[in-house]
């Protein structure tokens, strides 16, 4: 895993994953792994900041989306930020924009949860 690492911090009740680097199957399965522990552990309101992600392939999208589905079932929040162009247009193709709000910033997205 040494072309990814994800910092985790948790702001009020929202938890964010910093994600650096290539978001790959190692990748995926590492947010995926940390998502599921903060879910176990009663956190329901989430933010993914992709602003150092240089390349996301399509296992590391299916993580996401497995994320963004469980989020569906479990009645939890979760949003993306700092989406690259290329990044953005990948998510609104495959269906992640439908269920996650984006924002140009952490900032804007804790905001958001913290009044969800």
């Amino acid at each position: 895993m040494k072309n990814f690492k994800v910092a985790q911090d948790q702001q009020g009740d929202v938890i964010l994953f910093k994600v650096q680097g290539y978001l790959n199957d190692l990748g995926g399965e590492e947010v995926e792994k940390l998502f599921k522990k903060a879910v176990k552990e009663g956190h329901r309101k989430f933010v993914i900041d992709f602003g150092k992600i240089a390349y996301i392939n399509s296992i590391g999208v299916s993580f996401l989306v497995g994320i963004v589905e469980a989020t569906r079932e479990k009645g939890l929040k979760v949003c993306f930020t700092a989406l690259s162009k290329i990044n953005a247009e990948l998510f609104e193709m495959v269906g992640l924009t439908k269920f996650a709000v984006t924002f140009p910033s952490n900032r804007e997205a804790v905001e958001f949860l913290k009044s969800a």
